[in-house]
This record gives C-alpha cells, sequence and structure tokens, in this order.
C-alpha cells in the first residue's frame, strides 16, 4: 500500500509572522519506518518545515497517488487539518483519510 504521512502548515492558514516550532515529526517517522517495514510504500510529508501550500500538497497527492494519507494532528492546527483534508477528500476521494 502506498501511504503518505503529512503534517499540516498552521503558517499558511494563520499568518504567523515567525515560526512557533520546527521540529522532525518523530512520530511519523517511527510510523514510516514500521509501515516500510511491513512492505509499504511511505512518503513523508512536512508541509510546515517545507512551508507548502495546499496547492502544492495536493500536486504531491497525485503525483505520489497514495491509498491512504494519515495526517499529525495537534489542538493548535486542528482547524487547518480539517480544511486540507476536507480538500483533499474533495479531490481525491479514493483515497483513505488516517488521523493521529
Amino acid at each position: 500500500m502506498k501511504i503518505l504521512l503529512m503534517t499540516s502548515n498552521t503558517r499558511e492558514h494563520i499568518k504567523l509572522k515567525e515560526n512557533l516550532f520546527v521540529t522532525a515529526p518523530l512520530g511519523l517517522l517511527y510510523l514510516a519506518q514500521v509501515l516500510e517495514n511491513k512492505g509499504h510504500t511511505v512518503k513523508i510529508v512536512d508541509t510546515y518545515a517545507k512551508n507548502l501550500s495546499s496547492e502544492q500538497l495536493l500536486k504531491i497527492i497525485k503525483i505520489f497517488s497514495p491509498e491512504a494519507v494519515l495526517s499529525s494532528l495537534y489542538s493548535l492546527d486542528l482547524d487547518v487539518n480539517y480544511r486540507i483534508l476536507k480538500r483533499i477528500k474533495e479531490n481525491f476521494p479514493e483515497i483513505e483519510i488516517i488521523l493521529g
């Protein structure tokens, strides 16, 4: 199975003047290793660290063509995640959405 693991870019929606924090998405990195060990094809997209727009993320999803998208959630970005995941589902209804 092809799985895309992603973080959300809160900067795009909240218009922060400064970065609140930039840390490696360790949970996603651990999960990616487990999934790869089980034979899955995994791509990690850290939209926050790369400051990617929703449109750029949708292009990445179109090119990678995953069967599932897993999004890492934090209380700060629940609304942002909802908007992005809604757009993903509208553009790619066949993709399973997993939150964690």
